[in-house]
C-alpha cells in the first residue's frame, strides 16, 4: 500500500496546469456584497411569521425594525432615532401582503369577491360604495384571511373600542378590512376571559367582554327604584293639593 507521504511527493512532482487568468481580488468582494445585499433585499418577498409575539402591534413593530436593518445594510443613508409612521406603515402592508399570498391563490374566488391589487400590491374588495364619497379603504377594504395574525388585530380594536360589543368592533373593522368570517372571529375575542381560568371548577368564573355587552334583566337597584316612587307619589299629591 501506498502511504501518505509517498502521495503527497507525487502530487509535488507534478507540474499543475498554469491558468493564464487572472482574478481581481476586489471586484470578488464586491460581488461577494452584492451578494449579501441581495439576499437581505429578499427578506421582503419572503412570507413572515408574525405570530412569534402576543400582539398585533408588538409584531409589526419586530418587523419594522427588520426593514430598518436591511434599509441600512443596503443603502449609504441610515435610518436612526425612533420608527417612523412611514416605517410603520410599510411594515403591516408587508404583513397584510404576507397574509394575503399564503391564503388566497384561488383566481375564481378573488374574482368572485371583485378582488383588486392596489398600488402597494394589497388585495382589496370593491364594494358598492365604490362611487360613493366615503374614504378610499371603507369603500376598497383590505381582504384579510381567518388567522392568528387577524384575532391578534381584532383584539387590539375591541380595546381601542373601550371593550365594545361585537356590532360596533365589527363595524370598526369594516371601516379598513374586509376579514373572512369576521363574526366567528369577533365572536371569539368577546369569549375570551380577561381573567385567569381558576382550575378548581367551584371558583368564580372568569370575567368576559360578553358579560359587559349583553343585558342582564336581574341586575335591578331596588332601594333606588323605591326612592323614585316615592318622590314620583310625593308630586303627585302636591299638585292635587294645589289643584284643589
Amino acid at each position: 500500500m501506498v502511504g501518505r507521504s509517498q502521495l503527497v511527493a507525487s502530487f509535488a512532482s507534478r507540474e499543475w496546469p498554469i491558468s493564464d487568468v487572472e482574478v481581481d481580488v476586489n471586484e470578488v468582494e464586491v460581488n461577494k456584497e452584492r451578494t449579501i445585499v441581495t439576499s437581505m433585499m429578499n427578506v421582503q418577498t419572503t412570507d413572515i411569521k408574525s405570530d412569534y409575539f402576543s400582539t398585533y402591534s408588538r409584531n409589526n413593530r419586530i418587523v419594522t425594525w427588520i426593514l430598518r436593518f436591511i434599509h441600512n445594510v443596503s443603502n449609504a443613508t441610515k435610518l436612526k432615532g425612533s420608527l417612523g409612521y412611514e416605517e410603520f406603515k410599510r411594515a403591516e402592508v408587508l404583513v397584510f401582503k404576507s397574509l394575503q399570498s399564503n391564503a388566497f391563490e384561488d383566481e375564481r374566488l378573488l374574482a368572485k369577491m371583485q378582488a383588486f391589487k392596489d398600488e402597494d400590491g394589497l388585495l382589496r374588495i370593491r364594494t358598492k360604495l365604490a362611487g360613493s364619497y366615503e374614504m378610499e379603504d371603507f369603500k376598497f377594504p383590505i381582504l384579510l384571511p381567518a388567522s392568528d395574525v387577524v384575532v391578534k388585530l381584532i383584539r387590539e380594536e375591541h380595546v381601542k373600542a373601550m371593550h365594545a360589543g361585537s356590532s360596533i368592533l365589527l363595524a370598526r373593522l369594516r371601516e379598513k378590512f374586509g376579514i373572512i368570517r369576521a363574526k366567528r372571529l369577533v365572536k371569539q375575542v368577546l369569549s375570551e376571559p380577561l381573567t385567569y381560568i381558576h382550575e378548581d371548577p367551584n371558583e368564580l368564573l372568569p370575567l368576559s367582554p360578553a358579560m359587559f355587552v349583553h343585558g342582564n334583566s336581574n341586575c335591578e337597584t331596588p332601594d333606588l327604584d323605591q326612592v323614585d316612587r316615592s318622590s314620583l307619589v310625593k308630586c303627585t299629591k302636591c299638585r292635587s293639593c294645589v289643584k284643589i
